[in-house]
C-alpha cells in the first residue's frame, strides 16, 4: 500500500488513522514488520474523522488495560 505522508491524520503509541479519501478514513495498528487495519470508518458529513480517532483512541483504551 502506497500513501503519503499527509494523508496520516492521528496518531497514538499503537494505532494511527489514514485518510483513504473519497472511501473514508482508516484505523491502523502498528505491528512489528507492517501495520494491520482493524476498522474502516466511512467519510459521512462531518464526523468520519472524529468517529476514526475516537475508535484509535478506544482500541489504544482497550489495549493499555490488558497491559
Amino acid at each position: 500500500m502506497r500513501y503519503r505522508e499527509d494523508q496520516i491524520k492521528y496518531e497514538t503509541r499503537d494505532f494511527w488513522v489514514l485518510d483513504v479519501g473519497a472511501r473514508g478514513f482508516e484505523v491502523y495498528r502498528t505491528g512489528i514488520t507492517h501495520s494491520a487495519r482493524c476498522a474502516s470508518i466511512g467519510r459521512g458529513p462531518t464526523l468520519g474523522l472524529a468517529r476514526a480517532i475516537a475508535e484509535a483512541d478506544r482500541r489504544q483504551a482497550a489495549l493499555d488495560e490488558g497491559r
